[in-house]
Order: structure tokens, then sequence, then C-alpha cells
């Protein structure tokens, strides 16, 4: 009896040493993929995304040609100190069109998630709020950026806002900006 005790004991041992090396391959893996944050600036007010990096491509799951649209993740560091909330805005360097505009974030967000519901968003260059995904003509690439403008007070809008209204709103606010650049190209039809 005690040697079948031993022999389970052992093959119990074994299976957890197994686990966790398998584990612990499994999390080195993710954290080298492409999901992974991007180590911190030292000190630098930095926008980067887990998904591309700057002047990359976008993924098309963050496009017009995936359906549903989602967001792209982003992660922001180090903003200035009297920093108290953020404007982010998306457009496309082309032609101006804004591709997504959100205000009065809590200094405290500084993580976005692929499609983080964000309570004040702003109009579109639809004309709806939220985020609309880059959608050039085919066979164009074009360049998006996503700016964080870090502020020293909340705007106080409710949500519906154009970025006209926000940009001359943020005028003498502005404290700090990070940018980051993806570019994207359909295919020709």
């Amino acid at each position: 009896m005690v040697v079948i005790g031993i022999g389970w004991f052992v093959i119990f041992a074994g299976l957890l040493y197994y686990l966790n090396s398998g584990f612990k391959m499994y999390r080195d893996t993710v954290a080298t993929s492409t999901y992974a944050v991007p180590e911190k600036s030292a000190g630098v007010f930095t926008l980067t995304s887990p998904v591309f990096t700057d002047g990359d491509s976008l993924p098309a799951l963050y496009t017009c040609d995936r359906k549903p649209l989602i967001s792209p993740p982003l992660v922001m560091r180090n903003p200035p100190a009297d920093t108290k909330y953020f404007v982010l805005i998306m457009t496309d360097d082309a032609t101006g069109f804004v591709h997504w505009l959100v205000y009065d974030l809590p200094v405290s967000k500084t993580r976005l998630l692929d499609g983080d519901p964000i309570d004040t968003k702003g109009r579109n260059g639809n004309g709806d709020l939220g985020y609309i995904g880059p959608c050039p003509p085919h066979g164009a690439d074009h360049a998006y950026s996503i700016t964080y403008y870090a502020l020293d007070s909340k705007l106080g809008f409710p949500p519906g806002k154009s970025a006209d209204e926000i940009r001359a709103a943020m005028e003498g606010h502005v404290t700090g900006e990070a940018r980051i650049t993806a570019h994207y190209a359909r295919e020709e039809i």
C-alpha cells in the first residue's frame, strides 16, 4: 500500500512540474507576443499599442474591413504631473477625417482595451458617436494619427461634441501630447 501511495505521489509531483513548466512557457510566449505591453519609457509622455508599433500597419481587425467594428487597444504612460484629464483624437492624416474622439478621460484611464466602452464620446467624421475604423479607398495607403492630449482641467461637455469644438475648448489647457501613427492599405479590387 505504501508503494502505491509513493507511486501516486511521484506521478502527481511530475504532473505538477510538467504543468508549471508548460505554464511558464505559455507565460513567456505571451509576454513576447504582439499583445505584450511595450516597456515603460523613462519619464517621456508616450502612447503605444500592444497590437501595432508607431508607423506600422494597423491590424485589419480595427478597420472597416472587419465586423464588429472595435477600437484598438492603447497604453499611455508618463503624463505630465499636472494632468487631470485626457482627450483622444484619431484622424486620417491624408484627409483630416476624424475616426475617433473621446474627451474628459480621467487621468487614471491610461489603458484602453479593444473596443473599450467609453462614456464621453465625441462625433466622428460621419457625425456618429464613437469609433469608426479606417477605410481608405482600395489601393490607397493612409496614415492615421492617434493623439492623446493631457489637460489640466475637465472640459465638462456632454457626449456629442465635434473635434473642432473640443480643440477650441482645449486651448490653454494642454499640458502635453503623445502620438502614435498607424498605416492601413486596402487591396485593389
